[in-house]
């Protein structure tokens, strides 16, 4: 007589559901991997015929197996041939069709099926001459499948409850006679039978389970979900509020946590910037403490107190000079314009104009330890030779870009450098200014070629500008002791030779020409910029064409030029009138004064 069917709870998908299953089915999970969607058990009775566990199990027992597997939905019109495309898709998948015997739709059969509900199905499908593996040719099976199939319309899913039965095993050192043929058919006689019941077992709690479960994960809403909760037991609704309990108490813990170390990283921002401060002022201080030997030359002093660095960055200032401020209602309307065309294409930058007091302050304040360099500053005859020595003088203590006040950007500084080079290599920015085509140049320039000085960027203390200083310093002091410090001084071209272009463009050929400082080793001429039409990197020095800082006001966007103009110069000589514009505000104090004290008189 057959013993009761035992059954036990099985979780399925991680706990998220749970089923009954005959007692002695094993996980296969724990033994090899399984795909997400599937659930498959192993029947682990180990006997050799009989019943047990309701199930009557013969010579094959053991080897019966349960699959549950989430499937997307077969888009077919009845149930019968949803199961028959999705056992095309198991044979297809763990059979090999090198073993099947005839066409595909003949090594499986369809039978038996009963609709339990409107989504609800179980059959039993036959399969015959397959072969599991490949190379399995000796061991060929027949093999029943029952089906259980539940249509998650709403969902656009199918789940799938297959009970594998392999009926028998044909060898060929294998030969069965009539009565053991018999006696199989009757056991799988009584196996169709007893797995349908089992299937039935199955299919209702299942459903149920199948349709809660994928609701519950996949598509609840809050009232749902609510509604689930509320229906749970005691036990299972208390650990859920426990778990939620832990958890609203660990992301609490959490946002401590991230709350305190956001704020230990602001105090050590400030604590980093408080040392980055207090470094910045130990260093000025060091370096104001810190005087060149007595028996230096000019040039090691100005080297000792300030020290280039190529690989350092373009420091982000703009220089300009003029007597008084862009707020002045003295300041001419395009000047004003050009001003604000620097600041506003600039933003981040230090936009600096420096009247004539601010200009002294400064030239004090950095090279004090160098007297040679005051000195020659204050005897300087004239506003504009000053003007010109203090460009250089800033430059070589701060770095940056130094423009003429008749200069108009057309492009931002950042986009002078072109994009294959590199602001490492680079040490000063220069354009050519003049580029003489006929023969009569000496009239009109010291040079043939001339480096421009309107507009230079370079970075804090490089070699040419340090040179630039110590010539005007020298060629200042030897005017003066020569008593020529006020000759000449309205030809334009004696001041080009002295401050101006003329006396860059030496001291560039010569640092060119200087292999120890730019590493050149070939012979370098005006020839080598003469009609220069793309910048030109020579040692650390960039060397723009001469339209790139002297553009057209007004250009076709369809000019091949156009992505090399950054700087217009209108040439409109306003440094000849410094002079003009100081003597004339020199004459105004006077007169203030002097009116001043009349008025004074006058009370008494």
């Amino acid at each position: 007589m057959a013993q009761p069917m035992e059954l036990v709870p099985q979780p399925l998908y991680g706990g998220a559901i749970e089923i009954m299953l005959p007692k002695g089915y094993l996980d296969v999970s724990q033994l090899r991997e399984i795909p997400d969607n599937q659930e498959v058990f192993v029947n682990n009775n180990d006997m050799e015929g009989g019943n047990k566990n309701g199930m009557d199990t013969g010579k094959n027992g053991g080897n019966e197996s349960i699959i549950v597997e989430l499937m997307e939905r077969v888009d077919v019109k009845d149930g019968e041939s949803a199961i028959k495309e999705h056992c095309k898709e198991i044979v297809e998948i763990n059979y090999s069709n090198k073993q099947l015997s005839g066409s595909f739709d003949n090594s499986f059969e369809v039978i038996d099926v009963q609709v339990v509900a409107s989504n609800r199905l179980i059959c039993k499908v036959k399969q015959k001459n397959v072969g599991k593996w490949e190379n399995d040719k000796e061991q060929v099976q027949e093999l029943d499948l029952y089906i259980g199939l539940i249509r998650l319309v709403e969902y656009d899913a199918d789940a799938l409850i297959t009970l594998n039965v392999p009926i028998s095993a044909l060898s060929k050192d294998v030969e069965e006679t009539n009565s053991s043929k018999y006696t199989n058919l009757k056991m799988a006689k009584r196996k169709t039978i007893n797995f349908r019941k089992l299937i039935m077992f199955l299919m209702i709690p299942t459903a149920i389970i199948f349709f809660l479960g994928y609701r519950f994960l996949k598509f609840s809403n809050s009232s749902d979900l609510q509604s689930l909760l509320q229906n749970l037991p005691k036990e299972i609704t208390d650990s859920i509020s426990l778990a939620n309990s832990r958890q609203k108490e660990n992301e609490e813990m959490f946002k401590k946590f991230e709350d305190l170390t956001k704020d230990l990283m602001e105090v050590n921002k400030k604590q980093n910037q408080q040392l980055a401060d207090q470094k910045l002022v130990l260093q000025n201080k060091m370096n104001e403490l810190r005087e060149p030997p007595e028996t230096a030359t000019l040039r090691e002093k100005l080297t000792w107190v300030y020290g280039y660095e190529l690989k350092s960055k373009f420091p982000a200032y703009i220089w300009q000079t003029w007597p008084y401020s862009q707020y002045d209602d003295r300041m001419d309307v395009s000047l004003k314009k050009f001003y604000d065309n620097w600041h506003n294409k600039n933003p981040g930058f230090v936009h600096e104009l420096i009247n004539d007091d601010i200009m002294n302050l400064l030239v004090n304040h950095f090279y004090k330890a160098i007297p040679e360099v005051i000195e020659t500053f204050n005897i300087l005859p004239t506003q504009m030779l000053k003007a010109d020595f203090f460009r250089f003088l800033i430059l070589y203590a701060k770095g940056g870009t130094f423009a003429d006040m008749d200069t108009d950007p057309i492009q931002p500084i950042p986009n002078w450098i072109p994009e294959n080079v590199s602001p490492k290599e680079v040490g000063i920015i220069v354009n050519i200014e003049v580029d003489a085509q006929t023969k009569d140049w000496q009239e009109k320039y010291p040079r043939r070629l001339q480096f421009g000085t309107s507009v230079i960027q370079c970075k804090p203390r490089h070699p040419v500008i340090r040179e630039v200083i110590a010539t005007i310093i020298e060629t200042t002091l030897k005017k003066r002791h020569d008593g020529e410090a006020r000759m000449n001084l309205k030809e334009d071209m004696n001041i080009v030779k002295w401050t101006g272009s003329g006396s860059f463009t030496e001291i560039l050929m010569k640092y060119f020409n200087d292999y120890i400082q730019s590493g050149i080793l070939s012979k370098v001429t005006w020839k080598d910029f003469h009609n220069l039409e793309m910048p030109r990197l020579v040692g650390d020095v960039l060397v723009f064409p001469q339209f790139s800082f002297n553009a057209p006001r007004s250009f076709d966007n369809s000019d091949e030029r156009k992505p090399l103009y950054f700087v217009s110069h209108e040439r409109m000589k306003s440094w000849n009138g410094l002079d003009n514009i100081k003597n004339k505000n020199l004459e105004q104090k006077q007169e203030a004064a002097a009116d001043a004290a009349a008025d004074a008189a006058a009370e008494k």
